[in-house]
């Protein structure tokens, strides 16, 4: 068994080092963690770094979660993620494995993995073949709403400690070109992966088994350009672009950058210094109430701002204006009735 990156919760596990065949581990229950959308497609005509055959398998000893992800280059921006495969192999009789898909922007140090952009839904892989030819597996992402204006990366994160005789598709003598990072431990997917490969013990390697399909956004996607002012909240539904302008004389109008977190309230907060957020944007879900989503706005400064929401699957939309006035600090306002649930 061959390892590299060892820590207290596992290593990376290469396929071609593992006894592989059946009898060789018991067969597991897969855990309950939501929708399942299996497809054995392999991506054909996307983005396909691979040569189309595979040489070993990379996995891992962790007890708790194993991450691995490649960087994927669309060539033209902006693009959205519609669909990305990913090639198992197995070890073991159990040949069905769950998995989720984690994409990161490509904003860590030396254009390795940085902010996380997007967790995906839970799919099912069955029927994964023993051996190292592998079978791909595509999901359908496009739900996201993912919108990408640089390279970033994509890969699997999965329960290694329930599924340890599974392996993502190491193509290790083709063309190659794009570099791989990979994590394990109870953190694995939460925290950028930062094992980059080739490595010492994986000095072979060229590609992964993973490839993507992208598209131009339409006028209907929300494109989120952070810096400019635009920001996407609940998976790209909604789109908030905006500007705020200062006390100079003349005063300076200039775009709002914004801070998204996309949790149960799906905030975005604005702030033009490192000491706090300064206007606060929320999209709550009162669907099952009001049949409705519920805009709040908030600020903390008395500059002006023009502010418009658009939801891009309704096309409702409604601006909100404030003048500036020294001294005079905003009230927090709500709109339930504007942007309808379906």
């Amino acid at each position: 068994m061959i390892r590299f990156a060892c820590a207290l919760f596992g290593a990376l596990l290469l396929l071609t080092s593992t006894a592989y065949g059946d009898g060789l581990a018991e067969s597991k229950d897969l855990l309950p963690l939501g929708s399942y959308s299996p497809n054995k497609m392999d991506c054909a005509g996307g983005i396909q770094t691979d040569d189309g055959s595979f040489e070993n398998g990379y996995g891992t000893t962790s007890v708790f979660f194993g991450h691995i992800v490649m960087k994927v280059d669309p060539g033209s921006y902006p693009a959205k993620v519609d669909t990305v495969c990913t090639c198992w192999q197995r070890a073991g009789t159990d040949s069905s494995i769950d998995y989720s898909l984690v994409f990161w922007d490509s904003d860590g140090p030396g254009g390795s993995p940085g902010t996380r952009l997007a967790v995906s839904e839970t799919f099912l892989a069955t029927g994964v073949p023993s051996g190292l030819s592998g079978q791909f597996y595509q999901a359908d992402v496009s739900g996201l709403g993912l919108i990408v204006n640089r390279p970033f990366y994509v890969g699997p994160k999965w329960d290694s400690g329930d599924n340890d005789n599974f392996f993502v598709c190491a193509d290790e003598n083709g063309p190659g070109g794009q570099p791989a990072y990979f994590g394990h431990g109870l953190f694995a997917g939460i925290t950028p992966p930062d094992n980059v490969l080739p490595s010492v013990s994986t000095p072979n390697y060229r590609a992964l088994g993973i490839r993507a399909v992208t598209s131009e956004p339409t006028s209907a996607d929300c494109i989120e350009d952070l810096e400019n002012g635009m920001v996407c909240l609940r998976d790209g539904r909604f789109e908030i672009s905006g500007t705020w302008t200062d006390f100079s004389n003349p005063p300076v109008t200039q775009p709002l950058i914004w801070t998204p977190q996309e949790d149960i309230n799906a905030t975005a907060g604005f702030q033009n210094n490192p000491t706090g957020i300064q206007i606060v944007m929320r999209a709550a879900d009162a669907c099952s109430v009001t049949g409705t989503y519920w805009l709040w706005l908030g600020g903390f400064t008395d500059a002006g701002w023009d502010i418009t929401v658009r939801d891009t699957v309704t096309g409702n939309q409604r601006t909100w204006t404030r003048d500036r006035s020294s001294g005079n600090f905003p009230t927090t306002t709500r709109d339930t009735s504007t942007f309808t649930c379906n």
